[in-house]
């Protein structure tokens, strides 16, 4: 190994996983050299929690490490505030140059801290800020004195009230800007939206919002503008301004053929939503989410719903989550048999038995698949595998599993990086210890009310999970006593 050149040698360790790569950089001073680089630090993020804040910038600023990817905020069910004046200028000059991605969350945000980033973070790619307070009243003071464009910056998501001004002169400094995320604002942020909406070369567009805030001219304003702009727009997510559904309809219409994102989080009425114009006007789509209820006059068309997602023969994410609206029988069959390129699916099993679950298998390049009520998936849906090798995450709620059939999953599966299981009350600690005995990739677990389990799964948690990110436990144990950790 030590007569290859470095190129060669930064090849081989691209293919190992993150956290392998990082302890190879352990072994001596040159794989140390190798894995300070950005380019084999790209896939791996720094994150600065709560409860360590002065240790964590210390640590970035002494690391040799050119870390790309910066997080400032902990996950959720980590409270607590993170002060982002805290981390100074000389902490930006040094950290700052090589960041590409950026995500500041529930952090109080201060003009001071944020200038800092603004002058130092020239390379950055992605920006998402969260923040506790009206970032209007910490960020008015961007106007003055004058930033430089961020000319790499595409993707920004924003979370908090911010007033139109401030808005544009944020938003200025991003001549390149393709990607657009606006949760948590009020009237006065709308207004610096609409000049947003109307900004050249906005590809993806997401509103995150609760539109109780905001006054009927301005919902109206909003809706106008993306139904004018959406026929530049590939991803378009919105949230309760589907209250308002006829204009969705009026967007597959206008956006031509080039949409291929469509999210929509809220109430759907079927009888405004025509699935079949998704079908004629975006014959392209690759990706339909849509989280919320269906309205009483469209639980007629539900059926509907999925016959017309099976016509889009170019999707590769499907995520229906409507409690008690998921596919028949029939129409599942559609689904797999005519989607042969799905990666993603998510859906409620309420109305599927085993004779619909084998099914699966006819996806072969799934990635993801969650089962919600999946009530009538017994082993036979999982014993034998659910088809495409490539699977990296599966998610079950409220099935008849057994250890048989996660055993099955496990043979058919070794590579699998995320499980989660929810009310499976028939899963054992034998089964979930010869899974986790398997599956040496895994990253993320979650065990949520399944009765059976007892302590011993969290023996073997530390054991054999080494490469383990999240772990979340919600089961009553021996003890009598729920546990979520």
């Amino acid at each position: 190994m030590n007569t290859l050149p470095d190129e060669i040698l930064e090849r081989i360790l691209m293919h190992l996983h993150p956290l392998d790569r990082l302890q190879c950089a352990l072994t001596c001073r040159r794989w140390a050299e190798l894995g300070s680089t950005h380019r084999l630090l790209k896939d791996v993020a720094f994150v600065v929690p709560y409860n360590n804040v002065g240790g964590a910038r210390s640590a970035l600023v002494k690391s040799q490490r050119r870390y790309t990817n910066l997080q400032i905020g902990s996950r959720r069910y980590q409270p607590g505030n993170i002060r982002l004046v805290d981390f100074d200028s000389g902490f930006w000059v040094e950290v700052g140059r090589n960041l590409r991605s950026l995500d500041i969350r529930r952090c109080d945000v201060e003009p001071e801290g944020f200038g800092s980033i603004l002058r130092h973070c020239r390379m950055l790619e992605f920006l998402g800020i969260q923040g506790n307070a009206s970032l209007s009243d910490r960020l008015h003071s961007l106007k003055e004195p004058p930033f430089e464009p961020l000319l790499h910056l595409r993707r920004v998501s924003l979370y908090g009230s911010l007033k139109a001004d401030t808005l544009d002169a944020f938003i200025s400094l991003m001549p390149n800007l393709a990607s657009l995320t606006f949760g948590g604002w009020s009237s006065d942020t709308a207004e610096g939206i609409m000049s947003c909406l109307m900004k050249p070369g906005l590809e993806s567009l997401n509103l995150d919002f609760d539109s109780g805030n905001l006054d009927q001219d301005t919902k109206l304003g909003i809706i106008g503008l993306v139904e004018e702009t959406s026929a530049n727009l590939r991803g378009l997510g919105l949230s309760e301004l589907v209250r308002k559904l006829t204009f969705v309809e009026k967007l597959a219409i206008d956006s031509r053929g080039g949409l291929r994102h469509l999210s929509i989080r809220g109430p759907l009425s079927l009888e405004d939503f025509r699935v079949d114009k998704l079908h004629f006007k975006c014959p392209d789509l690759e990706a339909f989410c849509w989280r919320g209820d269906l309205s009483p006059s469209g639980l007629r068309s539900s059926t509907e719903l999925f016959e017309g997602m099976a016509r889009l023969k170019n999707l590769r994410v499907l995520v229906v989550a409507s409690r008690g609206e998921g596919p028949t029988s029939e129409s599942f069959a559609s689904l797999v048999e005519t989607l042969g390129e799905l990666e993603e699916l998510s859906i409620d099993c309420g109305k599927l038995t085993d004779a619909d679950g084998v099914k699966i298998h006819l996806l072969k390049k799934l990635r993801r698949v969650e089962f919600s009520r999946a009530t009538g998936f017994t082993d036979r849906t999982f014993e034998r595998g659910l088809g495409s090798t490539t699977l990296k995450e599966i998610a079950i709620t409220h099935s008849s599993l057994t250890d048989v059939g996660l055993a099955g999953i496990v043979a058919h599966h070794s590579l699998l990086e995320g499980l989660h299981l929810e009310g499976c009350e028939q899963i054992s600690d034998e089964g979930i210890t010869s899974a986790l005995q398997e599956l040496r990739l895994l990253r993320d677990l979650s065990l949520v009310m399944c009765p059976m389990l007892t302590d011993l799964v969290l023996e073997e948690v530390q054991i054999s999970c080494t490469r383990l990110r999240t772990f979340e436990v919600w089961t009553p144990f021996e003890s009598g006593q729920a546990r979520n950790r």
